[in-house]
């Protein structure tokens, strides 16, 4: 984010806040082109520095969290963490950075464990 901020001129935070608004925007109608490509392929496509040390990573995974302005929604999405309303997302890249894995949006109150997102079912 540090790169795209310094590309299009805006701060590395800006540049975080517009990637993940857009990519929970986006992520309907791209929805199929999200897949997750054999071992073999992500091994191949390792950048240099995982490939130097013969790492075998398939996925680099965070979360994203949106903030929520919609009062419907305001009483599901309460995060005693964030102290204000959030939904939140798990994504997954492969480590040359194609995006491989994008979970169901959460509500701020669930609680941070991957085995309830379908994230484990594709390891």
């Amino acid at each position: 984010f540090q790169r795209l901020g310094h590309m299009f001129g805006m701060s590395t935070g800006n540049a975080l806040k517009i990637f993940a608004k857009t990519l929970v925007q986006i992520e309907p109608f791209l929805n199929t082109l999200i897949l997750w490509p054999p071992s073999k392929k992500i091994k191949y496509f390792l950048p240099i520095p995982f490939g130097a040390q013969d790492y075998n990573v398939q996925s680099i995974i965070d979360c994203l969290e949106e903030k929520t302005t919609n009062p419907a929604k305001q009483a599901f999405t309460w995060s005693d963490y964030k102290k204000c309303n959030t939904l939140k997302y798990l994504v997954s890249s492969t480590p040359d950075g194609f995006i491989n894995f994008i979970s169901i949006r959460y509500s701020g109150r669930i609680s941070h464990k991957v085995q309830t997102c379908g994230y484990l079912d594709q390891v």
